[in-house]
Parts: C-alpha cells; sequence; structure tokens
C-alpha cells in the first residue's frame, strides 16, 4: 500500500516496497484492518493518490515437508490484484461568476461559474435559481416559474474535466438543448417588478461523497433607467443668460432605484450655428463630444 508523494508516521518514502507487503487475515475472503485508530482519515493523507497491490503464497511443501511456499509475482500492471485509489476529505468549492456579483441584474440570460473537487472530482451538481415575492420563494422549473416553495434542481453543463472546471446555464443554448433532456431548458424569464431580489445556489459533491455548503449568491432587478433633470440653465420663460446674468455652472439632479446613478452625461450644443458645434469642456468643437 503506497501513497503518492507523501511522508509521515503513517506512510514512509524511506522503506522498500520488499519490506512493506502485510499479512492479511484469513485467505478465500481476506480483509486488511488499515488501523485500529477511530476515525481512519487521522490516518490517511487526504488528496492524494494511492496505489495497493496485493499477492499470495499458496502451501506448497520442499522435498523435505516443509511448507515453502509458491509466492506469487507482485502485480506490475493495474488489475484485479493492483488497483490505485484516491483519499478526499476535502468538500468542493463553487462559486457563482455569472452574472457578475454588482448587486443588480437586467437579466438572467446566462449564470455560469466554476467548481473545484480535487482529487476525487464532481459527480453531482446542484443548482437552483429563484425570486422572493413577500414570504414565498419561486424556483425557475426550466421553463417557468414553478409553484410557490417548490425547489428544483437544475441541470449544468460542465466544461473541462480536472482542477477548476466551468459548469453554466442553460446547459446549452438553444436550439441544441440535448444535455438538458428530457425536459428542455431556457434561460430564466424577468417579468417581476425592479427590486425583486434573485439568488443563486450552487453546490457540488465530489466522488468521495463530500457535499459542499451551497454557496448562494444575491443579486436585485433593476430594468429601469434612472430619472435626470436639468436645473440650470432655467427653461422658458427663465432661460436667458448675459452679462448680468453669467452662466458659469450647468446643474442638475439625477435618481435612480434601486441600483442608483452611476454617472451622468451632459451635452451642450450651439444650435445657431451650423453643424451644430459642441462644448468640449474648453472649446467649441463639430466633433460629437459627451461630457
Amino acid at each position: 500500500l503506497a501513497a503518492q508523494g507523501t511522508n509521515g508516521t503513517a506512510f514512509s518514502s524511506n522503506t522498500t516496497e520488499g519490506a512493506q507487503w502485510k499479512v492479511v487475515q484469513d485467505t478465500d475472503t481476506w480483509d486488511m484492518l488499515f488501523t485500529d485508530g477511530s476515525p481512519a482519515w487521522h490516518y490517511w493523507i487526504s488528496d492524494r493518490q494511492y496505489y495497493a497491490k496485493s499477492r499470495a503464497t499458496d502451501r506448497a511443501s520442499s522435498a523435505s515437508g516443509a511448507i515453502v511456499g509458491n509466492t506469487a509475482a507482485a502485480p506490475a500492471a493495474f488489475g484485479s490484484n493492483y488497483v490505485g485509489f484516491v483519499v478526499d476529505t476535502t468538500t468542493p468549492k463553487s462559486l457563482v461568476t455569472q452574472p457578475p456579483q454588482t448587486g443588480f441584474i437586467q437579466n438572467l440570460s446566462v449564470v455560469a461559474g466554476t467548481s473545484n473537487s480535487d482529487l476525487s472530482m464532481n459527480n453531482t451538481y446542484y443548482l437552483r435559481i429563484w425570486y422572493t415575492s413577500g414570504a414565498d420563494e419561486f424556483y425557475w422549473a426550466g421553463g417557468g416559474w414553478g409553484a410557490a416553495n417548490v425547489q428544483t434542481q437544475l441541470p449544468v453543463k460542465v466544461s473541462g474535466s480536472t482542477g477548476t472546471v466551468t459548469w453554466s446555464y442553460p446547459c446549452r443554448l438553444p436550439p441544441n438543448q440535448a444535455d438538458c433532456l428530457p425536459v428542455p431548458h431556457v434561460s430564466p424569464s424577468i417579468g417581476q417588478p425592479d427590486g425583486t431580489i434573485y439568488r443563486i445556489a450552487i453546490q457540488a459533491k465530489d466522488n468521495a461523497g463530500n457535499l459542499e455548503t451551497p454557496t448562494t449568491a444575491q443579486m436585485t432587478l433593476d430594468q429601469g433607467g434612472p430619472s435626470v433633470s436639468i436645473s440650470t440653465p432655467m427653461a422658458v420663460p427663465y432661460n436667458s443668460y448675459g452679462p448680468g446674468r453669467d452662466l458659469v455652472q450647468l446643474r442638475g439632479v439625477s435618481a435612480d432605484a434601486p441600483a442608483n446613478v452611476d454617472y451622468v452625461n451632459v451635452e451642450v450644443r450651439n444650435v445657431s450655428d451650423s453643424p451644430n458645434p459642441v462644448w468640449t469642456g474648453s472649446a467649441w468643437t463639430t466633433a460629437v463630444m459627451i461630457i
């Protein structure tokens, strides 16, 4: 029994293979107690590749009658008497990367992320997408929103096989949705009002049976643009400016909910001259400019 890349009190790289064969209990159906300590995971080194070999010696006797036995050669290739396996006690780690974690979304056209379950690799993924309305939660069921508080696990498309892999939903975009059969899946529809809170939960279970705690991303719907108005210069009938009424600074207000305003664009254009020059902040130009 050997661990790849390990060296410690339970496994040693300082002994030869020939010195480490252990006699096990029974023969026809044999077993070997790995350790009498409890739990055994205290002795296994996690996230390692291991190899186990077996051989047997029969009860053949010499000419003198002494049992000397014929010992089978140690196996050199993987088979029923030479197996490789991994010990993995680390839970997978999954993340939601799309939509970007900015706090606010316009749609859920693509839901995606990453997952890492070295060394045993992921076996099963659990994805849930839902929104909250009052005290109820509504889960996406693949083609529409389900009944209140009825969870639906969604299939994901996985790209990659080792290390950090990527997952996405819908598992294949239309019209090629074979990975989602028997029920074709589409991106979640957005028909709720601005301010609706959506959540995406992803978790994975690896081939060693380790199930991670779900990673949940939360975002708020905002499909409406900000409101903006100009207070200076003023509108008719107070829209005349000159030496006696200087116009040094343009002012206004803007508002948005729930995402709040990111920035405001202003364009100042001279419409009396052709071809309507715009103000760059220091001069007039006919090039299109937003300041």
